[in-house]
């Protein structure tokens, strides 16, 4: 069986939050914040940064990101039905 790659780019399948905060752990990152839900449906928030701000600066930095990545992805697809 062959190696295993993985891909930087946008999947519609989902990956397991272990492997997501590994990947983190693994980056060695400054700031975190974790956003998500527990069995229940309940939203939980986690966050490395204490100021609201400055939290609300970094998850608009990742939703740009996101933005930009998702703009490629389309791009890069020949879709121009965006």
């Amino acid at each position: 069986m062959g190696d295993v790659v993985e891909l930087n780019t946008i999947s519609k399948l989902p990956i397991p939050p272990e492997k997501c905060l590994q990947s983190a752990l693994d980056m060695g990152l400054d700031e975190v914040v974790i956003a998500g839900f527990d069995r229940e449906g309940n939203e939980q928030f986690w966050f490395s940064e204490t100021d609201a701000g400055a939290i609300l600066y970094l998850l608009e930095r990742c939703r740009h990101e996101l933005m930009k990545q998702v703009d490629r992805e389309i791009e890069g697809s020949g879709d121009d039905a965006a």
